[in-house]
């Protein structure tokens, strides 16, 4: 079976001109978009499955992020979450297997539209202390006081603030600095999922272009209410970090479909054999 784990790029605008919008946009690497892959893998290798992804796959497993608006029939969704601001309504979801979703909410609305949900919540990305990588970059002490994080479309409004770090630096550089602070405050979603990994106290700030549903779902499906959001830096200083993680991740371990992989590991088996057998002649 050719299956290939999906990850969703950002693009960012262009110049506001006809002539630019016609050109291509370059991506760019947005942390949190990056990890569902890397956790993916991980979870592979630690059942001896070594797999690299084909370069044209028939099917797709989805993981992190708010995505779900673009499986197709065919996909396999684990700890995906949907997005608030595309309709689902619009979305056939017909032959596509849900394995786990981010939370309650996304569950809910996907059996308004007659989809099998099991229930099994969790982002994925609480899951990078798996990721080799990401694990070696935790940092051994505290060096900032407090680290802001926005989600990517809310960067531009904290441009000049001392603490930002920008959602556009690799998971690792993420980590690094996550591990490093006493808090970590901003809209990005996944500053706050790292930060529950790592057990660094979090606070969320209201975005300006970022639905609640997602933060909702997150919080919901890892255990617990929702956060109080702050509406400036300051106020989230303040208020300090919400509840701690409490999290059980074998379900969510448990549920990803390894069997879709199966081929992958044969396949290594198989060629050892093989050259085993080469060996003894």
């Amino acid at each position: 079976m050719s299956i290939d784990l999906y990850s969703w790029e950002y693009r960012p605008p262009l110049l506001n001109a006809p002539l630019i919008r016609r050109v291509k946009k370059r991506s760019v690497p947005n942390f949190g978009d990056e990890i569902g892959p890397m956790v993916v893998r991980a979870l592979l290798q630690e059942r001896g499955i070594h797999y690299e992804s084909p370069a044209n796959a028939a099917q797709r497993l989805f993981s992190v992020g708010s995505v779900m608006h673009f499986v197709k029939s065919g996909d396999h969704v684990w700890g995906t979450g949907i997005n608030a601001k595309r309709p689902m309504t619009l979305v056939d979801m017909t032959g596509v297997t849900v394995h786990a979703v981010r939370g309650p909410k996304t569950a809910e609305l996907l059996k308004t539209l007659g989809i099998s949900v099991r229930p099994i919540y969790g982002d994925p990305g609480m899951l990078i202390k798996h990721v080799p990588e990401l694990k070696s970059a935790i940092a051994p002490r505290k060096t900032r006081r407090v680290s802001l994080i926005p989600n990517f479309n809310d960067l531009a409004r904290y441009r000049s603030h001392p603490d930002l770090i920008s959602p556009l630096q690799p998971p690792r550089d993420i980590v690094e600095k996550i591990s490093q602070s006493e808090l970590v405050i901003g809209s990005s979603l996944h500053a706050m999922v790292f930060a529950d990994a790592l057990g660094v106290p979090s606070r969320l700030i209201s975005s300006s272009h970022e639905h609640p549903f997602k933060y909702e779902d997150y919080y919901l499906g890892s255990g617990r209410q929702p956060q109080r959001v702050a509406e400036t830096p300051e106020e989230a200083i303040k208020l300090g970090g919400g509840d701690p993680l409490d999290f059980d991740e074998e379900p969510l371990v448990g549920a990803l479909p390894y069997e879709l992989f199966d081929g992958c590991s044969a396949s290594d088996e198989a060629a050892s054999q093989q050259n085993g057998e080469l060996n003894d002649q």
